[in-house]
């Protein structure tokens, strides 16, 4: 009879410790969310769009003065810090607007130069940015960072390659960590 008692008295006792000890690991690894917590969130603001059009601009060594920049703002409107990445993608072609794939540029093609609140951050080859990722950067709470972006095509791409040709793309935000 004893060991019938203590056998059911062990038996609650290990119930109610992996009952507390399963409500511990979950709070630990799932957390848990509180209340009025700041999250942190980035916005995108553009002022231009992102194409090139070379039936009027001619192949160089650098941009000059007179080409209009791809231009748009990182905004971080939390207080928070956050880590984020600027990615640039070609936009679809739409056979509607009277695009051909034939119409396209190819990034080989394309020089590149990105700017962010006035300073150049990078420049180069088009085809050498790895991933799409154009710029990765902490932003901090409150702050806003003005990029500007230019594609020209560049002086060794061969006549007859790059006349009445199209380079679509846009811009975008992945967010890599709060």
């Amino acid at each position: 009879m004893k060991k019938n008692i203590a056998l059911f008295f062990g038996g609650i006792v290990l119930f109610v410790f992996i009952f507390i000890t399963s409500i511990a690991w979950s709070k630990i690894f799932y957390g848990e969310s509180k209340k009025g917590e700041e999250v942190s969130v980035l916005n995108i603001e553009y002022s231009s769009n992102g194409s090139i059009d070379t039936t009027q601009d001619a192949p160089m060594d650098n941009p000059s003065g007179d080409m209009v920049p791809y231009t748009f703002t990182v905004s971080n409107t939390s207080n928070k810090d956050s880590h984020y990445q600027l990615l640039i993608e070609e936009d679809p072609v739409s056979n509607k607007v009277g695009y051909r794939q034939e119409d396209l540029l190819k990034r080989s093609q394309l020089e590149y130069e990105l700017k962010m609140n006035g300073k150049v951050i990078h420049k180069g080859e088009l085809s050498s940015i790895k991933k799409n990722v154009l710029d990765e950067r902490i932003i901090q709470g409150k702050q806003k960072n003005s990029y500007e972006l230019t594609i020209w095509v560049h002086s060794d791409v061969n006549p007859g390659e790059w006349e009445n040709k199209f380079y679509h793309y846009q811009v975008k935000t992945k967010v890599i960590g709060a």
